[in-house]
């Protein structure tokens, strides 16, 4: 799934105006226990340090979330 929904991911990194962090799991997982991702890929939607929202990313599932929260 990672690897499916990486180039939509890498394109709206580039064309939104959105911020986009990607984080391997298998090194970070403090940071995954903080965010309790329990399954990947994740997308948290943060504002203000807080999650606003959370998908289990798909690509249409992840250009709709983007598309809602970029100007």
């Amino acid at each position: 799934p990672c690897k499916k929904v990486s180039p939509v991911f890498e394109e709206l990194a580039r064309t939104s105006s959105c911020d986009f962090f990607k984080v391997d799991v298998d090194p970070h997982t403090a940071l995954c226990d903080r965010f309790r991702i329990d399954s990947i890929p994740t997308v948290v939607v943060l504002k203000n340090s807080k999650e606003i929202e959370r998908i289990y990313a798909q690509e249409k599932s992840l250009r709709a979330l983007v598309s809602k929260y970029s100007n």
